[in-house]
């Protein structure tokens, strides 16, 4: 197998020599490294160019510079489709890859045909001058009681267990991602909803990746207000939408298309009931309570319809 890093850059000048010096020592060496900078406006581009001089003598590494900034969700798509890998691997500019973690989840892929989309566990944490502090978050918990475990298409289909930067995935899925993508899903929720879908999505449930917090991730907003829920309802019934309108071409088992429809008129539901702050609409949510992800997730419903 032929392996690809695609890694979106912005404004990463002091974190992106340890992510590229954690790649490169890689105990299984990746094919290509592509650094896709989106219009940085501090040192990024030159910090990347002399650690390519200096530590990539086999030229592994190859800059694309952006033209226009086309922020981190385009710029990460794009990645995938100039990547030339048979596994295409997902990277943040600040974290900090375990030297095995190409070897044992290539391994994986190898062994097991059956997996499309492959994530590991993360180890998170803060820094804080001199220390780095350790945060929780269900992102960190195991998922299943096997070292490899299957995601299953349930209610909580689109809280993403893991991070995209501890993802990767089978090119042949490309194709199919291309037809579901639109400018505002991330991708990361991409490959997670569609792995699931089409019943691809694994996890091996080994720390592979250090994964660096602070303010500037991007990350899932806790949705606290009409707008923003009402438009995450939004971005799931068209992610779902579009699934299922390509389920033909997935070849989505029939099981996980019942599901999915359910699970769109869900969103479709909920998100018309949040945008409305109608009392009555929101009632009527409880007869859908089983879907909810979580119990408290109705409730924060209401509240996010009042304001």
């Amino acid at each position: 197998m032929k392996l690809s890093i695609v890694l979106a850059a912005y404004n990463g000048a002091e974190t992106i020599c340890a992510q590229l010096e954690s790649i490169l020592a890689q105990t299984r060496k990746p094919d290509e490294v592509l650094i896709f900078d989106d219009c940085s406006t501090d040192d990024t581009v030159e910090t990347v160019r002399r650690f390519a001089a200096q530590y990539d003598p086999d030229g592994a590494i190859r800059l694309i510079q952006n033209e226009k900034n086309q922020g981190w969700r385009a710029n990460f798509m794009q990645g995938f489709r100039q990547a030339a890998g048979d596994v295409i691997f997902c990277a943040d500019q600040d974290d900090v890859w375990h030297k095995d973690k190409l070897e044992k989840m290539t391994a994986v892929l190898e062994q097991h045909p059956e997996v499309r989309v492959l994530a590991c566990n993360i180890h998170p944490f803060y820094e804080e001058g001199a220390q780095l502090v350790q945060v929780g978050s269900h992102q960190t918990d195991s998922y299943g009681t096997h070292p490899l475990e299957k995601v299953v298409l349930d209610k909580m289909w689109l809280e993403p267990w893991r991070p995209g930067c501890a993802m990767c995935f089978r090119r042949e899925l490309l194709p199919q991602l291309e037809a579901i993508w639109f400018p505002a899903c991330a991708h990361d929720l991409l490959l997670w909803a569609v792995g699931i879908a089409v019943g691809g999505a694994w996890i091996l449930n080994e720390e592979l990746i250090d994964q660096r917090r602070h303010s500037g991730n991007n990350t899932p907003s806790n949705a606290k207000t009409r707008k923003i829920r009402g438009g995450l309802m939004e971005l799931y019934t068209t992610l779902s939408g579009k699934i299922l309108q390509n389920q033909q071409q997935l070849t989505l088992p029939p099981e996980n298309v019942q599901m999915v429809e359910q699970m769109n008129r869900f969103y479709t539901k909920r998100g018309a009931a949040i945008r409305s702050g109608n009392p009555l609409q929101l009632a009527g949510l409880l007869a859908d309570l089983k879907l909810y992800p979580t119990g408290k997730a109705w409730l924060a419903d209401c509240l996010a319809a009042i304001r």
